[in-house]
């Protein structure tokens, strides 16, 4: 196990790798899934109708 220490580039560069290649990841599904949300259907309980984290899919589905 490493001390806690601040990271740079030399001692750390696989775990940096590793977080930057991870985001990348992330934010090629996050645009992908916002480019194919109206084409798919999703059925949304009405309990979940007021959270935030899916205002996307609501406004799409209430476009139809």
């Amino acid at each position: 196990m490493n001390e806690p220490h601040i990271a740079n580039i030399s001692t750390d560069f696989n775990r940096i790798q590793l977080v930057a290649l991870e985001d990348k990841r992330n934010k090629f599904i996050y645009n992908w899934v916002d480019t194919k949300i109206g084409d798919f259907y999703i059925y949304i309980d009405p309990s979940y109708q007021d959270c935030t984290s899916i205002d996307k899919w609501m406004k799409s589905r209430n476009k139809e």
